[in-house]
């Protein structure tokens, strides 16, 4: 999942060049749910931050599949 070759979620997500339609793609996929608006926009400052696009669809998936709500919930 985490690798970006293929169709994978990081693959899809590295591809994504709208960052809301990333961020609601990530979250839908990982926790069948839309974010918040406060998550919105705590991810939209992150990709920013984190360097190549790429590197940060990896370290989202993986924020969001360590998460206590997708231990708990999924």
């Amino acid at each position: 999942m985490l690798d970006d070759n293929g169709k994978n979620l990081t693959a899809r997500l590295t591809k994504t060049k709208d960052d809301k339609k990333l961020i609601e793609e990530a979250f839908l996929s990982v926790y069948s749910r839309l974010p918040s608006k406060a998550e919105s926009k705590t991810v939209k400052q992150f990709i920013k931050e984190a360097g190549p696009r790429k590197n940060a669809a990896k370290q989202l998936v993986w924020a969001l599949l360590s998460s206590a709500e997708f231990f708990t919930n999924h």
